[in-house]
């Protein structure tokens, strides 16, 4: 039995990871103009967080680094893409830190106050229907609205623009 304690501490390390690891993915691509092979850039990426969270990073790199970069390149800004992707609640749309960037200590590893612990749900990574991607966003214009794609699908002629084109 996992206490809600420690599931809420989980729950926000893994949208700061994400952030963390999107912030340098994002600086990467500024840098590089690197091609859509993030999985050769995970070392660099993972090695500016904090040694703890680097296998969660290059996890997250694995499995939705094609995504983050997708979005990165239309311009998404980096806090909406691990809310898009469900590494982040909606509800939390400032940039968070990992608390050893600005301390220099192990906060993460400290207990969480009862009355300052956020209440969270549990959700299930991919019921956030805008982190399916392009497919999805395109399909029609509500979808499009409602991930704020309409002048990404429109550039592109995706979707339904490439039926009304």
């Amino acid at each position: 039995f996992v206490s809600y304690r420690s599931f809420a501490l989980v729950e926000i390390v893994e949208c700061a990871v994400c952030q963390a690891t999107v912030k340098e993915l994002d600086e990467l691509l500024v840098s590089d103009q690197m091609l859509d092979h993030i999985t050769e850039y995970a070392d660099r990426i993972c090695d500016a967080l904090p040694a703890k969270h680097y296998t969660q990073c290059d996890q997250m790199l694995g499995i939705y680094g094609v995504s983050m970069l997708q979005q990165l390149r239309r311009s998404i800004g980096r806090e909406q893409v691990c809310v898009n992707i469900d590494m982040c609640s909606a509800m939390s749309t400032t940039l968070l830190s990992l608390p050893e960037y600005a301390s220099g200590e192990h906060a993460i590893d400290e207990p969480v106050e009862e009355e300052h612990a956020e209440k969270k749900f549990a959700t299930v990574v991919g019921m956030n229907e805008c982190s399916w991607g392009p497919s999805f966003w395109c399909k029609n214009e509500a979808n499009a609205q409602q991930c704020k794609s309409t002048t990404y699908c429109k550039e592109r002629k995706l979707g339904f623009w490439r039926e009304t084109a």
